[in-house]
């Protein structure tokens, strides 16, 4: 009796934390922090996707069951259901039980697995890693494929999807909708926009940080900022106090932070309050230490 009360009550539980991409998928061993980590293309097929994910699970873990898994996912996300899933949904991801699909392939009870938003994961790690003061408010921004980004307090994660907002004619985002600011400066959305080789994942590694095409790019950026901060104080009363930015498009395009910080403190709208842009604390890794987060206080209530 003694051992299992050791087992049940002092040992840290075995994380298994994910970070399911549209693009790229991946798995890793939660604890203070992630050193190991297997990462691979995300499989379209949404059975061999689930699939896979066992494998890793079995080979990271040891052939160990997780006690508890994360999951940051791309899409919304509704009681464990993808409902709605950006590049995976033409593959048939949507209004599936994901959380109960990967509970079974992991052998662990369906209220153990934990599935948010990759940017909700994202403003939680953003949360966990900057530990601003109460009243403050901060944000996780990626322009990567597409343009997303979630708020956070020390109290919750506010969700958001600033890249469906209208920005200007020109360009058809993903979801079939003109103008959104994701189709301006998404990688995705830049790859349709002037005909570029389709990557899915970024259309920057087709422009030479030389192209003027940039130019138009960032101040697409700018502009796509300046209104969703203006945005934000109007609809919430929100000022945020830093932006921690992650995604290729944002961390390889030529300056991209740099100049957004230096546009958001001279435009009119914005200056004298603009947030700190920074590079997200976790970096490309804001997903799965996201989804870790969210599992560990998962463990602690259950």
């Amino acid at each position: 009796m003694a051992e299992a009360a050791t087992l049940i009550g002092v040992r840290e539980p075995v994380i298994l934390t994910v970070d399911n991409g549209g693009t790229n998928t991946r798995v890793a061993r939660g604890a203070e922090s992630i050193t190991a980590i297997e990462a691979y293309t995300t499989p379209q097929s949404y059975r061999r996707a689930i699939a896979k994910m066992g494998e890793s699970a079995y080979t990271l873990l040891g052939g160990k069951r997780p006690d508890i898994v994360g999951i940051s996912a791309a899409g919304k996300i509704v009681n464990g259901v993808i409902v709605s899933a950006g590049n995976l949904q033409k593959y048939g991801w949507t209004g599936l039980p994901f959380a109960q699909d990967v509970a079974a392939e992991l052998g662990v009870e369906p209220e153990r697995v934990v599935v948010i938003n990759d940017c909700a994961a994202g403003a939680w790690a953003e949360r966990e890693g900057r530990q601003l003061e109460s009243e403050a408010t901060g944000a996780f921004m990626v322009q990567s494929t597409g343009f997303g980004g979630a708020l956070y307090s020390s109290s919750e994660i506010i969700a958001d999807e600033p890249g469906h907002h209208y920005l200007k004619p020109g360009a058809v985002c993903a979801d079939g909708q003109e103008g959104h600011m994701e189709a301006h400066i998404g990688g995705a959305g830049i790859a349709r926009k002037w005909n570029l080789p389709d990557t899915h994942t970024n259309g920057q590694t087709y422009l030479l940080h030389s192209d003027p095409r940039w130019q138009e790019v960032k101040s697409d950026l700018h502009e796509s900022m300046a209104r969703t901060l203006v945005r934000y104080e109007n609809d919430s009363g929100r000022a945020l106090r830093v932006i921690g930015f992650t995604g290729s498009v944002a961390l390889r395009g030529p300056t991209m932070l740099g100049d957004l910080q230096r546009h958001l403190n001279e435009d009119a709208r914005t200056r004298g309050k603009a947030p700190d842009i920074k590079e997200a604390v976790y970096g490309e890794e804001s997903g799965l230490y996201g989804a870790m987060f969210a599992a560990r206080q998962l463990s602690h209530q259950t």
